[in-house]
């Protein structure tokens, strides 16, 4: 996501990256560029400011000029990392174990009005990078193209100070029929070990409608009762 306009024209960028586990894809790490500090959460609540690991100044110094509050579950399974922007604004970037998510929380039209990315338009509508509306995101063609065409481009910074495969403009994000043999056989066999649906809708039960639809499959999914308690990632 890209905000030219946020903080007065300061400038936020926001990236993600992903993996394909089994038939699945989450994000496991996402970085935030304000201006010209960069503030990077990779998984189990590894972070880094600028380039350092576990910074001690989150709260003083933050990113250009916005304090990051730093919390943690007891067990050290979730971590989220709020910056604030104003009384009613926060980017949030938490974490459960290896997953990671990344979202805004009463942003403003002021400073996000002009925002374009694979989230869509301040509106809520779903673009293309030409600004052409999306007309169907469950048709999964459609959808699979929508996504690729939100990868980074080579033109464009890339926050993250690992460079990991893939990478435009040689090679494009990789689709879940891009799993290899051997990694279908794994998921196969981690299929017949999997959490039962009975057991997921009764770790899910305080939630209700879509939120519990997706509750039920994130858990089904990633085989863990625990991420019912962590929201949604």
């Amino acid at each position: 996501m890209n905000a030219p306009s946020f903080a007065n024209g300061k400038s936020l960028l926001i990236q993600v990256r992903t993996t394909i586990r089994h038939d699945y894809s989450y994000i496991n790490s996402g970085a935030v560029k304000v201006g010209d500090d960069v503030f990077e959460v990779d998984s189990w609540g590894q972070h880094a400011l600028n380039g350092i690991d576990a910074p001690s100044v989150l709260e003083e110094e933050g990113i250009a000029g916005y304090p990051i509050y730093h919390s943690v579950r007891s067990d050290g399974k979730q971590h989220k990392f709020d910056i604030v922007v104003d009384s009613q604004q926060n980017i949030t970037l938490a974490t459960f174990k290896d997953l990671v998510s990344v979202k805004i929380v009463g942003g403003t039209k002021k400073d996000f009005g002009d925002s374009t990315g694979i989230m869509g338009s301040f509106d809520g509508t779903i673009l293309m990078r030409d600004g052409t509306p999306l007309l169907d995101i469950d048709d999964s063609q459609q959808a699979n193209a929508f996504g690729q065409e939100w990868q980074v481009l080579e033109e464009e910074p890339m926050l993250f100070r690992k460079v990991r495969s893939p990478q435009a403009p040689k090679e494009k994000c990789l689709l879940p029929s891009d799993v290899t043999k051997e990694s279908r056989h794994v998921r196969r066999r981690l299929e017949e070990q999997t959490i039962s649906k009975e057991a997921a809708e009764m770790a899910c039960g305080h939630f209700s409608g879509r939120k519990f639809d997706a509750c039920v499959f994130d858990v089904i999914a990633v085989g863990d009762l625990d991420i019912a308690q962590a929201g949604a990632f």
